[in-house]
């Protein structure tokens, strides 16, 4: 009764496309695709768009808030300041976003006793942090839980359970009865769904007891190999080509068979779990297919279907491409006399294109590995994770029709009812079907529930006696469907050997391949040049570009956002599945979830990062990849392990020092942490209650005091909080004088000035264009990247009609849409350094102004240049000069609340110097180390002073190195002078610029007052645009590489 319950309620929470729907297991999906892929990058500005889009899943977002707080705290200092938050999933993938950010991103820094200082990784998993998350509340409970469910299977109470490294999963050791669980993936799954994966495991140790017959007979015949290898090694001789031959195609046989074994063992553990859940009254079968959908490829595939966006998987559009083929071949061989030969060329490469477009889905590989997911998918089908249909195959890029049985002479037992090619399930993949999810097939062969009230050795034997009908059952598999896939990747692969072992023709291969790759680096010239600067740059560079984007926001303070933004909520409505969903942001390349499963790799199966010598038949010793002795058993499963799966009386109960905590342990810690919070709730409660009374005592004093003050100013001065608008009455000038004293504040009386600076911007922006591609009227031949979504239906209509008649023409083939390239408005750069000397805070040019400072009337352009290019998505840089090293204030990717917090601090300037040559390499560095992608328009740099400089000769040579080695920076002067009938020395200095580089035409604007200097910055760009004209924009990484060879113009470490 109860299992047909649990199967009515399937029907619609346990399908694909109800999960994928929810929004939340959309992100889980991102995020944990690049948990699972190391080389992943998670930059600051993908976290804080990631966490944007899990505020978009809530209604009410406070707690989300505070929990944030918490997080920002805790990325600074790599330690919480409050017990952890994860009684939610939102808060549970919040943290998993963070803690990834922080594993793979963010550096600290150090001070050593010398005083110098060091930006470092961060080191997450011995962190005080990482400690925190595995002593939260909620962690130690879905761990206490899922421990209770694994001792009473286990039958044993000293397993273990530790926390795994990022992306390992879930793992069962018998050998050591420990547990270990992916922290970081089970906050991003969620907690709630982990410990249907720990009963998986501990049902794949307990019933996967034993290897297939053939499996064992192949390791043996290995080590035999190995003995044998051994032997030659200490003779100091080279093994044969023939043993060594035999060995790879062995191991390749090994690899294959082992793969199947543990897709196929993988069913029976995922129907172990589901029968566990039944017992329990838990829903692992839910969690088993939310898992699936949200930590899998299997999940990328199905949202690409039910979005509509997947490609190259519609067997009528192959079989589109085999019409074109065949036409093709006959126009060439019927009407050879009618056409040119440059036209018989063109054909003859079309057609050898759609060759290698038509074979590249039917490789042995692709083919064993296609057989493989329709295996592991054949538990989720009955799991009602989606219909037994030809589409619901489809959605997982499962072809029932090509999945066939290609040994030979096999016939059926019987005659089936859908004989017929179009009817559904084809006999072969129903055949498949039954063998793995049938009623006698893979997922059944297991001990029931029953069986273990026989006692422990009663319930191991019949695991075991399982155990070898299963293994009869796959090695079928193998036979039926796979045994042909294996023989041609043998035959590809004893190709390859023989081309490895020739020495000569290897060789000749490599002087080949030297001598292409020098013509295409001659061919390339200056570009050729870029692209080896961009190897080096992530080898050697990779550090530095972190800790730039890293590294300072760690010193200075978190950068994770905590302002709410809009996130990304899509362009379509639920229904299509998120079809506008950006999760890491606009700007990320990840910003969908790619491939999980790495292509299956023939050439390299058993080997290892071993070598060994072997002689070929021309005695040429040749260094070939050794490999790798399998092992004889399951893990956890040789003899001396067999009688230690379960009871009592296993040896090492509670030892100390092993890896992990036992349930009794868990538990313990569980009670004294909830004891403490019970605790710490009580006195937060007791001091509310105090607050309380004192508020209530001064309620009245409050009611007198603020009555009649509605609207008024606060008789300080400064605005009233309810102001609004307040500034507009006021001129720039006199918002420059006042007392800042909030940024909040301050945005409310400039906001119309920002709108306007805005407007400027924009006319600025839209002269600087970049590259689009969208589709083309024009077809041709062959579809551009092999997207068959390109096909014009009319032009196939009209071909197919043109066909009947016999009239076909060679541009009646052409029936994909070309593309075709526009140009829109790019990003473009502003970099403002601002003389943060002593003449800029006080002195004659204060008095001169009356209240604002030379500083206050360059900071407040700066804040309208900031807020208005955050509008028009322009990247602003803002810096105080005239140290040895300048203070940087603003960059992209900074925490808004700092930098609004920098620019209220530097009100008071540097109190320097005013040297402004330190300035241009470290400004250069930070522009080469922040990291973009896409293209980009100019880097204007603007300098900001009130007329002194100190070192005009340093400075014009840093200038000109920066100016000469990148053409996509611009350079103009600002300058604050009451006198403009003076020349001052920044004057000078300008004009000196102007005359050492006439191509910048070097920009050179003086105004006395507030109003002048925040048009005249304006009209810098903006003359400076009209000078040169339009611009095209390029590649970030391009301009990225000249910056850095200009900083190395400087001779900086």
């Amino acid at each position: 009764m109860k299992k047909n319950f649990n199967h009515q309620g399937r029907a619609e929470k346990f399908r694909a496309e109800s999960i994928l729907a929810q929004k939340i297991s959309r992100l889980r999906l991102a995020l944990i695709t690049k948990i699972n892929n190391p080389k992943a990058t998670f930059s600051l500005e993908e976290c804080n768009a990631f966490i944007e889009n899990i505020r978009s899943t809530l209604k009410d977002d406070r707690i989300f808030n505070a929990e944030l707080e918490n997080i920002v705290k805790a990325v600074k200092q790599v330690k919480a300041p409050k017990p952890l938050n994860l009684s939610s999933p939102e808060l549970q993938l919040l943290w998993a976003a963070s803690l990834l950010y922080i594993h793979r991103t963010a550096k600290k820094e150090i001070t050593y006793p010398n005083g110098n200082t060091h930006k470092i990784q961060i080191d997450l998993i011995n962190s005080r942090l990482w400690q925190q998350v595995g002593e939260c509340l909620d962690v130690k409970q879905m761990l206490y839980d899922g421990g209770v469910y694994v001792n009473e299977e286990l039958r044993r109470t000293d397993t273990r359970f530790a926390w795994g490294l990022p992306g390992s999963g879930i793992t069962y050791n018998r050998k050591d009865k420990t547990i270990h669980v992916d922290l970081m993936t089970a906050l991003a799954a969620g907690l709630e769904h982990t410990n249907s994966l720990m009963i998986r495991e501990i049902g794949r140790g307990q019933l996967s007891t034993s290897f297939p017959q053939k499996l064992r007979e192949i390791r043996t015949e290995i080590n035999r190999l190995k003995e044998k290898e051994a032997e030659a090694i200490k003779a100091k001789e080279s093994l044969s080509d023939v043993d060594y031959k035999a060995l790879r195609q062995l191991a390749l046989e090994w690899e294959m068979r082992q793969m199947l074994w543990r897709v196929a063992e993988t069913c029976t553990a995922n129907r172990y779990a589901e029968i566990k859940g039944q017992e329990k009254s838990q829903q692992f079968s839910y969690s088993l297919n939310n898992v699936l959908m949200t930590g899998s490829v299997f999940g990328v595939s199905a949202l690409d279907a039910l979005r509509g966006t997947k490609k190259n998987d519609s067997e009528p559009l192959q079989a589109e491409l085999k019409e074109i083929y065949d036409m093709a071949k006959s126009i060439l061989e019927e009407r050879a006399d009618q056409l040119s030969e440059a036209e018989q060329q063109e054909i003859k490469q079309q057609i050898r294109q759609l060759e290698k477009i038509m074979g590249g889905d039917s490789r042995p590989e692709q083919r064993f590995i296609h057989i493989l997911n329709a295996i592991e998918l054949s538990f989720f089908k009955n799991n009602g994770l989606f219909d037994n249909t030809r589409k619901g195959w489809e959605m997982f890029d499962i072809k029932p029709d090509q999945i066939r049985i290609t040994k030979e002479g096999f016939k059926h037992k019987q005659r089936a009812v859908n004989d017929n090619k179009d009817s559904f399930p084809p006999r072969d993949f129903q055949l498949l079907l039954d063998l793995c999810a049938g009623t006698e097939g893979l997922e059944n062969l297991q001990p029931s529930p029953k069986d273990r009230w026989y006692g422990k050795e009663y319930f191991n034997s019949l695991a075991e006696s399982h155990s070898m009908k299963r293994n009869r059952i796959i090695e079928k598999i193998w036979d039926l469907y796979i045994q042909d896939i294996a023989d041609d990747l043998a035959r590809e692969l004893d190709r390859q050997l023989d081309e490895d072992l020739d020495n000569e023709k290897k060789e000749g291969q490599s002087q080949k391949s030297k001598e292409a790759q020098k013509q295409d680096n001659e061919g390339e010239g200056q570009e050729g040049q870029e692209q080896e600067g961009e190897g080096q740059e992530q080898e050697g560079q990779e550090g530095q570009e972190q800790e730039s984007d890293s590294g300072q926001e760690n010193s200075q303070g978190s950068q994770i956002s905590q302002k709410p933004g809009k996130g990304s909520q899509g362009k379509g409505k639920p229904q299509n599945f998120g079809a506008g969903d950006k999760p890491f942001g606009d700007n990320s390349k990840d910003s969908e979830p790619g491939k999980a499963r790495q292509d299956f790799d023939p050439s390299k199966a058993g080997t290892n990062k071993q070598k060994v010598d072997v002689k070929n038949d021309k005695e040429q010793t040749k260094s070939m990849d050794d490999v790798a002795l399998p092992p004889e058993h399951p893990e956890g499963q040789e003899p001396d392990q067999k009688n230690d799966g379960q009871g009592q009386d296993a040896k090492g109960q509670g030892k100390e020092g092993a890896e992990g905590k036992t349930l009794e342990q868990i538990k313990k810690e569980l009670e004294e942490a909830a004891k403490k919070a019970a605790e710490k709730q009580q006195q937060e409660a007791q001091g509310k209650e105090h607050q309380d009374g004192q508020g209530s005592e001064k309620k009245g004093e409050g009611k007198d005091k603020g009555k009649g003050t509605q609207g008024k100013s606060s008789g300080d001065g400064s605005p009233s909080s309810e102001a609004g608008e307040g500034g507009e009455g006021k001129t720039l000038e006199e918002i420059a004088a006042s007392d800042w004293k909030s940024y909040s504040s301050l945005l409310s009386q400039i906001r119309h000035v920002i709108g306007s600076v805005t407007n400027s911007l924009k006319k600025i922006r839209d002269k600087q264009l970049e590259k689009t591609t969208e589709r083309s009227p024009a077809l041709e031949m062959i579809p551009e990247d092999k997207d068959l979504s390109r096909l014009n239906t009319e032009a196939h209509k009209s071909k197919i009609l043109k066909q009947k008649d016999g009239r076909v023409e060679k541009d009646d083939l052409n029936l994909f849409h070309k593309d075709k390239t526009g140009q829109t408005p790019t990003t473009i750069d502003i970099v403002l350094l601002i003389d943060g000397s002593g003449s800029m805070t006080y002195g004659d040019m204060a008095s001169l102004l009356g209240k604002a400072r030379a500083m206050d009337i360059a900071l407040l352009t700066s804040i309208i240049l900031y807020e208005a290019a955050k509008k028009v998505d322009a990247n602003v840089y803002i810096a105080l000069w005239g140290n040895d090293r300048p203070i940087l204030l603003a960059k992209p990717g900074d925490d808004r609340k700092m930098i609004e917090a920098n620019l209220l601090k530097a009100r008071n300037g540097l109190q320097c110097g005013t040297n402004l040559a330190p300035s241009i390499p470290h400004i250069t560095k930070t522009l080469a180390d922040q990291k973009g992608s896409g293209d980009s328009g100019l880097t204007h740099i603007i300098i900001l002073s009130d007329g002194d400089i100190s070192d005009p000769e340093e400075s014009l040579d840093a200038v000109q190195k920066l100016l000469s080695t990148n053409k996509y920076v611009t350079l103009d002067f600002a300058l604050l002078q009451q006198d403009v009938s003076r020349e001052s020395r920044i004057e000078q200095f300008a004009k000196d610029v102007r005359v050492a580089t006439p191509t910048q035409k070097i920009g050179i604007f003086r105004g006395s007052n507030m109003d002048e200097i925040a048009a005249g910055v304006i009209g810098l760009l903006a003359q400076k645009m009209m000078r040169l004209e339009s611009f095209s924009a390029v590649s970030w990484a391009r301009k990225r590489k000249l910056f850095q060879q200009a900083h190395r113009k400087f001779d900086m470490k």
